[in-house]
């Protein structure tokens, strides 16, 4: 993989990626704790990433920004 593109087509939403159990759950302190990067499964991972989409949409962060402003010094 050298471009940016191809990152994206290996492992974009349409990739045909698999994650194996045995790498991912190496990581994490408590093997039973899983998160969006260790989540080998699909439906899993989807149902975290929508909890952390709607953290992290425009309409969040931009609530968020006054926040960040005041406390940035």
């Amino acid at each position: 993989m050298n471009t940016p593109s191809a990152h994206k087509t290996i492992f974009g939403n349409k990739g045909n990626v698999v994650k194996t159990n045995s790498y991912y759950r190496t990581w994490p302190h408590k093997s039973e704790i899983t998160n969006t990067w260790n989540a080998t499964n699909v439906e899993a991972h989807a149902r975290k990433r929508r909890v952390l989409n709607n953290a992290f949409s425009d309409k969040a962060l931009r609530g968020m920004e006054p926040f960040l402003v005041s406390n940035s010094e």
